[in-house]
């Protein structure tokens, strides 16, 4: 059961899932003691509640561990307009901040000096982007990252994930404002 409110309240359903598309919220659940969260706060008590605190230090693949994290955005008044903040944030820090190579933390392939990176398989992003529908109009943009052992031993690739955190942090201090 836990596995299916995580999925309510950070997954999504698609090939464009991890960014925020094809984004699902656990309104009901039949015979399961569940309120769907409509605010930022009980999202935030709902979603820790279901979190196992004794994590381990490390993952070789996408899991929880010690170095998960995850935030809320401020709530927005649709679907659309908590997509396009929860996308310009992304947009802000990802592609107009960060130097290229410090992308391959969000996934691979990634194009960088001149072509694709060489001779990697393809890797999901760590990085789950999230459109939590509050039952009310309103949406919360949520961010999660699980980060994991995953990327190859390469001096062109940071395995910190100091990037992809750094995203998810903002996301507390990004201003109040509407999506536009």
């Amino acid at each position: 059961m836990t596995v299916l409110k995580l999925l309510g309240l950070v997954g999504g359903l698609g090939s464009r899932s991890r960014k925020g598309w094809g984004s699902i919220t656990l309104v009901k659940f039949e015979g399961i003691d569940w309120q769907c969260p409509t605010d930022s706060p009980s999202w935030r008590s709902t979603f820790e509640s279901l979190i196992p605190s004794n994590r381990p230090k490390d993952a070789p693949f996408t899991a929880f561990t010690q170095d998960s994290r995850w935030e809320i955005g401020s709530i927005q008044t649709s679907h659309s307009h908590a997509q396009k903040w929860l996308g310009r944030k992304y947009q802000e820090l990802v592609k107009t901040t960060m130097p290229k190579p410090d992308r391959a933390q969000f996934g691979l392939p990634r194009k960088f000096g001149g072509g694709t990176t060489p001779q990697m398989d393809r890797r999901a992003s760590p990085l789950f982007l999230h459109i939590h529908d509050c039952g009310n109009g309103n949406a919360l943009p949520v961010a999660l990252w699980l980060p994991s052992n995953f990327l190859p031993e390469a001096t062109q690739i940071p395995r910190n994930g100091a990037s992809a955190r750094r995203f998810v942090e903002t996301l507390s201090s990004a201003s109040t404002s509407p999506a536009r």
